[in-house]
């Protein structure tokens, strides 16, 4: 399992160059930021899927994703995509099930406030996780 900052996804091949870098690596799960997108969705390809959230307006700003290898597809139980900063997947696993939170949190220079909507709901949806999971949070976040 890996965190990467892609910067953007709405370049052309950057899907096919994350793709490409998991297979080299063996990574399973890429837990995605700034992804850049509007909406949310899901892409299949062959090798792996993309799982994203976008912004909801047409900045081009923000966004938090997965991106899963063809072998984990079939663990997949669940995506949650919470806002711009923090998405969800659920994974089937052999004893017990495992969720992984992909975040982004602000930075520094952001005001108190945004911060503090930015933990509330990570907490919200580590609330909402069912008790036996495994939990694992990646992502950027600035301490």
């Amino acid at each position: 399992m890996e965190t990467w900052n892609v910067r953007t996804m709405l370049i052309p091949r950057k899907m096919q160059e994350i793709s490409k870098e998991m297979m080299k690596y063996k990574i399973d799960i890429i837990a995605l930021q700034e992804i850049r997108g509007q909406g949310q969705g899901r892409i299949d390809k062959p090798d792996c899927t993309l799982l994203y959230n976008g912004s909801e307006e047409k900045t081009g700003q923000l966004g938090t994703g997965f991106m899963i290898n063809k072998a984990m597809k079939g663990s997949l139980l669940d995506f949650e995509p919470q806002n711009n900063r923090i998405c969800k997947i659920r994974l089937k696993g052999r004893f017990r099930n495992i969720t992984v939170i992909s975040a982004h949190a602000p930075t520094n220079d952001k005001h108190d406030q945004e911060k503090e909507r930015f933990y509330e709901n990570l907490e919200d949806i580590c609330n909402r996780i069912p008790r036996h999971d495994m939990v694992i949070i990646m992502g950027d976040f600035n301490f």
